[in-house]
């Protein structure tokens, strides 16, 4: 089977079609064909930045379409972005079996093994859970289940391994699997892509293997190193076409760099529709990155996680004065409570901390069932109104601040005052255009 577009997150490869470092905006991972992660990558310090559940769906998403997924696992960092979780044990270095015993191992996934000498962890168990729960149609709540054409006749699920991979201490240390799912007869009805559990690379730094899984995923040639008295053959006009080849390479990378800026501009932009249909920590992330670009460089959280979503400062007022923000999702309207629980955060702060700070409510109301222009998104019952009028609260819908940031891509960016002013003297609904 041909790979099509290969995408490589935390890794690069010439012969990738795109890759991604953790540092910058993780794309919609389901637009490739096949794509490779690397887990060994990722810094520190983006450890609690990385969106787990967002890069969950994607994965999900490719799995339900049928396409490969190669993920390079890692003894220090958890898995818990995927959709398909391997339980791993951390074990002091064990050799891998020999080649002979690689039984059903493809060519692709095999010259990648050949770079694997040792593993320090083997896999106990795969959780299964994270996957079924959005695939059973008897789950709750019922809006977070994918919906395909079979979707009512799942009534359970099979695991199926293509091929595994063991250190000699006869542990699991990889393993590909797909998932069949099955209808109350039981019959299989479908079957997904397969996600691959691979070790890191030791005889080569887990970069170059990636390198290597590309290459043979495309089919690239693999050669026996040469001797070494083979560099001293004296060869016409090569030197000359090796210049010529790098030169042309130098290009090639400059181009896929500016291509890849490009790209990247392009997702930057595309990511604010999580503005208009997401719910709960995606939308969250959707929130912060909106307040940053227009503008708000200090929103941050305000205090544990389970209480106000983030909070900012009116930096156009003389005495000081913070904004806390309560960003609630929701299929129907919003609710009564919704609005109270971001007016129990202000009183947190007046009574126990002593800050003066206004509350602003942000809804994303009708998420999915609601066109982004339609009137439904900024309507409020005339009862949640007088009551944020009463307490003071600012609701600030989604669909708002998404045409204040399209503004901004549009070179017409809303002054910060102007925005806070708006937050400040809202009625209480707030219109940033």
């Amino acid at each position: 089977m041909k790979p099509g577009k290969i995408w490589v997150v935390g890794g690069k490869s010439l012969k990738a079609d795109v890759n991604i470092p953790w540092q910058k905006d993780i794309p919609n991972l389901a637009n490739c064909d096949t794509l490779i992660i690397d887990l060994n990558t990722i810094p520190k310090e983006l450890y609690d930045k990385i969106p787990y559940d967002e890069i969950r769906d994607y994965l999900l998403y490719s799995l339900m379409s049928q396409k490969e997924i190669y993920i390079i696992l890692s003894s220090t960092f958890p898995s818990k972005m995927l959709p398909i979780i391997p339980i791993l044990r951390q074990i002091k270095n064990c050799e891998i079996e020999e080649e002979d015993k690689w039984d059903d191992m493809p060519d692709e996934t095999r010259e990648y093994i050949k770079y694997v000498e040792y593993c320090s962890f083997y896999i106990y168990n795969f959780e299964t859970l994270p996957f079924w729960i959005r695939i059973n149609p008897r789950s709750s709540p019922a809006w977070n289940v994918l919906r395909y054409d079979f979707t009512n006749d799942i009534n359970d699920y099979k695991g199926y391994y293509t091929y595994t991979l063991w250190n000699k201490a006869k542990q699991i240390i990889g393993r590909s699997i797909h998932i069949t799912l099955l209808n109350n007869k039981p019959s299989a009805i479908f079957d997904t892509g397969n996600i691959h559990f691979l070790p890191p690379t030791t005889k080569i730094p887990t970069t170059d293997g990636i390198d290597v899984l590309v290459n043979s995923l495309v089919g690239a040639e693999l050669k026996e190193d040469e001797p070494p008295w083979v560099l001293d053959v004296s060869l016409p006009k090569v030197k000359d076409m090796e210049t010529e080849i790098a030169n042309r390479i130098r290009t090639i990378e400059k181009i896929n760099d500016e291509i890849q800026k490009i790209e990247e501009e392009k997702n930057n932009i595309k990511k604010h529709l999580r503005l208009l249909w997401t719910e709960s920590t995606p939308l969250e992330i959707a929130v912060r990155d909106a307040f940053y670009t227009l503008g708000f460089d200090e929103i941050r959280p305000g205090r544990a996680k389970d209480l106000e979503d983030w909070v900012i400062n009116f930096k156009s007022v003389e005495e000081p004065l913070h904004g806390v923000l309560e960003v609630t999702g929701s299929i129907k309207s919003t609710t009564m409570a919704d609005i109270d629980q971001c007016h129990r955060w202000v009183t947190q702060y007046r009574v126990n901390e002593g800050k003066k700070v206004k509350g602003i409510f942000i809804p994303n109301q009708f998420r999915r069932s609601e066109r982004h222009d339609s009137k439904r998104r900024s309507n409020f019952p005339k009862n949640q109104i007088e009551y944020a009028k009463d307490i003071g609260v600012c609701i600030l819908p989604t669909i708002e601040i998404f045409r204040a940031v399209m503004e901004y891509f549009r070179n017409n960016k809303i002054d910060r005052n102007v925005i806070e002013k708006s937050i400040l003297e809202s009625d209480p609904i707030c219109s940033l255009i």
